[in-house]
């Protein structure tokens, strides 16, 4: 008998999805460095010699952010790794599932990320966001959890992963900020953000928020406006969302998973939302009759230039 076109071409996605799995390479850490490991009941921390306060610090932050995470969310299954490095001239993390669950956190403070600099504790936020996806891309059930059964967890076999950045990192971001008293959502970056893009009429529309996004605030537009598109939700809810996605035959269904959980798709969600900003946004363009724009240049300027002789 031969295969059906459905079937030949869910079979070409899932292939095409290993493959560009597979192609993903992270920074890497030291591997000729003197690694030891502090040991807790999730969580297994390495770190070199120097970094020993850091990596206490992690223990103590994962241990409390599974525990909150653990209250809403599936707990996910076995140990996780998390490595602690200092390899790289730059702030940032990551949080992968396969072939098993393991968390890399730079040691560098992130004085240089407007959106993470000026709160409470970094290493906590960042913990609490990188667990956020261990719990959500790791859930696999029906179809997916036998499939895992059956041949391991290859990359292909995660259903939560096929989500859309600005679902993935919105969770995150949600939840950092509902476990932490920082988190983005809780500073003053993230809603300046939206209304600038308010005023300036340049909301996104849903298929726009990338991590690829050239506009302003760049990869942070699947951050930000993922964060909203996830607020106003309750914690059952958000179970109930994630627990769907997890085990759609189908996995990018999310208006469906959206509609079940929340009564609304993302997309309706997203009408509305958008629409309440901008009659925001209008009230207070009628209160700034006085502001003055003063350039519609890049947000970011590193060096200047001469537009004549003597004109800088």
């Amino acid at each position: 008998m031969r295969p059906s076109r459905l079937a030949c071409f869910v079979f070409f996605v899932l292939f095409v999805r290993f493959v560009a799995a597979v192609a993903v390479v992270e920074a890497q850490v030291r591997p000729d460095l003197e690694w030891r490991t502090l040991d807790s009941p999730h969580f297994r921390v390495h770190f070199s010699p120097g970094l020993a306060p850091l990596a206490a610090r992690t223990v103590r932050h994962a241990e409390e952010a599974y525990q909150r995470l653990a209250e809403v969310l599936t707990p996910p299954r076995g140990m996780i790794d998390i490595v602690v490095a200092d390899n790289v001239d730059y702030a940032n993390g990551y949080a992968n599932i396969f072939p098993t669950n393991r968390i890399v956190i730079y040691a560098r403070p992130p004085m240089e990320e407007l959106t993470l600099r000026n709160h409470e504790d970094w290493n906590r936020v960042l913990i609490t966001h990188e667990l956020t996806h261990i719990f959500h891309l790791d859930r696999a059930k029906g179809w997916w959890g036998f499939a895992q059964r059956v041949f391991g967890r290859a990359a292909p076999l995660f259903p939560n992963a096929y989500a859309p950045a600005w679902i993935i990192e919105g969770l995150a971001v949600q939840f950092e900020s509902r476990f932490t008293p920082a988190g983005r959502l809780n500073g003053t970056e993230f809603p300046a953000f939206v209304r600038a893009a308010a005023l300036n009429d340049a909301l996104p529309s849903l298929d726009a928020l990338s991590l690829a996004s050239p506009r302003f605030p760049g990869a942070n537009v699947a951050y930000l406006y993922g964060a909203y598109a996830m607020d106003h939700r309750g914690p059952l809810e958000l179970r109930t969302y994630v627990e769907l996605a997890s085990g759609r035959i189908f996995p990018w269904r999310h208006d469906a998973n959206a509609k079940a959980a929340f009564g609304e798709t993302f997309t309706r969600q997203w009408e509305k939302w958008r629409d309440s900003v901008m009659r925001a946004s209008v009230e207070a363009r009628s209160d700034d009759s006085d502001a003055r724009e003063l350039t519609r240049h890049k947000f970011e300027a590193l060096y200047p230039r001469f537009t004549s002789d003597t004109t800088l």
